[in-house]
């Protein structure tokens, strides 16, 4: 008996040497399973390559740099609105001496 025809002729295979597959064929299973759902993944868009992965940071790194430009703006803004406030509230000030002056020159010195 030679070729296919000595492995068809071969004994049977014993129940225990089948039972030493066992965790050989559910480790297999569990990394094909494990491969699908990688690659399910990966098409759905929810695992990225390293290209995309640096892309979405440079993105990132952009929004952060136009973040920290928006922040320092603010804060130059409020900066110049305090200064504004100041100033007009000097002007309000200097409006109401200006008044009280006029109005008490009006009125003579016996007031």
């Amino acid at each position: 008996m030679k070729g296919w025809i000595a492995y068809l002729a071969a004994p049977p295979v014993a129940p225990s040497d089948i039972a030493g597959f066992i965790p050989l064929v559910t480790g297999a299973g569990g990394a094909l399973v494990v491969l699908v759902i990688g690659m399910v993944m990966f098409m759905m868009g929810r695992i990225h390559s390293d290209p995309e992965f640096r892309q979405v940071s440079t993105r990132l790194e952009r929004v952060e740099t136009a973040l920290d430009a928006e922040r320092e703006a603010h804060r130059l803004t409020r900066e110049a609105l305090e200064l504004a406030n100041a100033r007009a509230d000097s002007a309000v000030r200097s409006a109401d001496l200006i008044a009280r002056a006029i109005i008490a020159q009006k009125k003579g010195p016996d007031a």
